[in-house]
C-alpha cells in the first residue's frame, strides 16, 4: 500500500541554482527545475505539502569546531528535512548528513566571454604575412637597392634598376622600350616572377581575411586557464566556494603568487555571467567558473554570441555528485529512495 503522508508539511531547504532549481523570493514558489519537479513529484506521490526555506545561496562549510553553516547545518539542527539546489554530495556532508540516490554527476568547468571578430582595419594591410616574411622582403628590397648603385657605378647604362624592380613589384610595365643587357634581363625575369607569386599571395591571404575575418582566441583547456591566470590576464569569478580556490592553489604549487588577487566573488550566478560578458567594456577578463548545467543554463539565456562554454574534453576542474540530503533520522528516507 502506498505511503499517505496525509498532507503534512516538510520545510524545503532551497538554493537558487538552475536548472536544478528556480523559485521566486518574494513568493517563496517553486518555478521550475529538476529538483523542483523532483520534488514537487514526491509532493504529490505521497501526499505531503512543503514549506521553502531560502539557504541563501549557502550549501553549507564545515568550520574548524565541526559545526556547519547554510543548508547542511540547517539540516543538522532539524530545521529542515529536506535540501535541494544542486548540492555537491562529498565524505564530510555524508558524514553530517544523508543524501538520497544521487540523480547525476556534473563536472566543474568554466565559461568566458565569446570570441570577437577582428575588424581592426589599423593592421590589415600588415596580417597577410608573419614578420619574418616582411623581414625578408625588407632585406631583397635593401639588397637590390645595393645591387642597382653597383650596377650603376660599372655600367654604362645607367637605367635605375631599383626603381624598375619596385614598379614591378606592383605589375607596372615600365621596362618594355629599354634596352637592358642580358644579365640584368635575368635579373628583371627572377624579379617579376617573385614579385608576381608575392603580390598573388598576398592578395589571396588578404581577401581571405577580408572575406572570413579571424576571432580572438578561446581558452578551452584547463591547461590554457592555468596559463591565462598566471600571466595576470584574466580575473576567475565564482561563488565563494573554497573548493574551486583550493584546486587552482594546488595547482600553482609553491609558486609565488596570491591567488586571492585573482579571484572575485560573486553573490549570484547570473552576476558572474554578468561580468563574463562585459569583460570586453570593463578592461578586465572574467572567468566564471560553476556546474556545467548551470552555465550550459547560461549560455542559452545569454546566447553564444556573449559567452563561450568550452567542450567538455580537457576543460572539467573535477567532477562531482549531486544529491538531495535529507536531515539525520528522517524517517521516510527508504521510502522516498525506492519511489
Amino acid at each position: 500500500m502506498k505511503l499517505n503522508l496525509q498532507n503534512a508539511t516538510f520545510a524545503v531547504g532551497i538554493n537558487a541554482n538552475p536548472p536544478f532549481t528556480m523559485f521566486s523570493r518574494r513568493t517563496l514558489k517553486l518555478s521550475r527545475g529538476s529538483e523542483a519537479y523532483f520534488i514537487d513529484t514526491l509532493s504529490s506521490y505521497f501526499n505531503f505539502s512543503i514549506r521553502l526555506v531560502d539557504c541563501k545561496l549557502s550549501w553549507g562549510k564545515k568550520y574548524s569546531n565541526g559545526s556547519w553553516d547554510g543548508l547542511i547545518g540547517l539540516l543538522i539542527d532539524k530545521k529542515v528535512d529536506i535540501g535541494i539546489g544542486g548540492t555537491f554530495v562529498d565524505y564530510d556532508r555524508s558524514k553530517a548528513v544523508s543524501f538520497l540516490y544521487p540523480q547525476t554527476t556534473t563536472s566543474i568547468t568554466f565559461v568566458t566571454a565569446a570570441p570577437y571578430r577582428i575588424l581592426s582595419s589599423q593592421h590589415l594591410i600588415f596580417r597577410p604575412f608573419p614578420t619574418f616574411v616582411w623581414l625578408s622582403f625588407l632585406t631583397t628590397l635593401f639588397i637590390c637597392f645595393v645591387f642597382d648603385l653597383i650596377q650603376r657605378k660599372f655600367n654604362s647604362n645607367k637605367q635605375n634598376l631599383f626603381w624598375i624592380s619596385f614598379v614591378q613589384l606592383f605589375h607596372q610595365d615600365s621596362f618594355r622600350k629599354l634596352t637592358v643587357p642580358l644579365n640584368l634581363s635575368c635579373y628583371l625575369i627572377f624579379w617579376n616572377f617573385g614579385s608576381f607569386i608575392l603580390t598573388l599571395v598576398y592578395a589571396g591571404c588578404l581577401y581571405s581575411l577580408i572575406a572570413a575575418p579571424s576571432y580572438s582566441k578561446t581558452i578551452d583547456t584547463i591547461f590554457q586557464l592555468f596559463v591565462e591566470l598566471k600571466s595576470g590576464d584574466i580575473i576567475l569569478t565564482s561563488f565563494n566556494n573554497s573548493k574551486y580556490l583550493d584546486y587552482f592553489r594546488d595547482l600553482f604549487g609553491n609558486v609565488t603568487m596570491d591567488i586571492d588577487r585573482y579571484w572575485k566573488p560573486v553573490q549570484y550566478t547570473f552576476d558572474g555571467f554578468n561580468l563574463v560578458n562585459d569583460s570586453s567594456n570593463s578592461g578586465s577578463s572574467y572567468v566564471y567558473i560553476g556546474q556545467r548545467e548551470t552555465l550550459r543554463y547560461g549560455l542559452s539565456d545569454f546566447g553564444e554570441k556573449y559567452l563561450y562554454l568550452p567542450e567538455e574534453t580537457d576543460s572539467s576542474l573535477f567532477m562531482e555528485i549531486v544529491g538531495i540530503p535529507v536531515r539525520p533520522g528522517f524517517p521516510y528516507y527508504d521510502v522516498f529512495n525506492r519511489a
